[in-house]
C-alpha cells in the first residue's frame, strides 16, 4: 500500500483540501481509513457508522472511489492535527536478561497471552524491584 497517497487522501477527506489522487486498491482501504479517522477524532467513527448504516450504504469491495466520496461527504471539515497512534510497548533491555524460553512459553499459554507480554511483565517487575536477576 502506498501510504504517502493514503495520507494525502486522508487529509483531503478531513480538511476538504483537493488533491489530484484518485482512490484505488493501491492507496485506499476503507477499514484502515476509518481506523485512522477514529484515531483522529473518536466520535467520527460513530458518526460514520451511524450515517452509513442508517442510509444502508455498503460500498462494494472494489469500489474505493465510491467509498471515499461517501466518507468525504459525511465528514465535517476539521483542522489538521497530529494523530497520536496507539503503539505496543517496546521490550527494553531484554538482552540484559537471560529468559528461559520454555518457561516463557508455558506462562504465556497458561495466562492466554503472548510471550512478548510475559517478557514485558518480567522486565517491569525487575525494574520496579531494582533486581538485575530474574527469579
Amino acid at each position: 500500500m502506498d501510504f504517502k497517497e493514503f495520507y494525502k487522501l486522508l487529509n483531503e477527506a478531513i480538511t476538504k483540501e483537493k488533491t489530484d489522487i484518485k482512490p484505488t486498491s493501491e492507496n485506499y482501504n476503507t477499514y484502515l481509513f476509518n481506523r485512522y479517522l477514529s484515531f483522529y477524532v473518536p466520535e467520527i467513527a460513530v458518526h460514520i457508522a451511524k450515517t452509513t448504516n442508517k442510509l444502508g450504504f455498503i460500498p462494494e469491495e472494489n469500489d474505493e472511489e465510491m467509498s471515499f466520496n461517501c466518507i468525504k461527504a459525511i465528514l465535517p471539515k476539521l483542522p489538521m492535527v497530529y494523530i497520536d497512534y496507539i503503539k505496543k510497548p517496546a521490550v527494553v533491555a531484554s538482552q540484559e536478561y537471560d529468559f528461559d524460553e520454555d518457561e516463557i512459553f508455558l506462562e504465556a499459554k497458561l495466562n492466554e497471552c503472548s510471550k512478548r507480554e510475559i517478557r514485558n511483565l518480567i522486565l517491569d517487575y525487575a525494574k520496579r524491584s531494582g533486581k538485575r536477576e530474574i527469579v
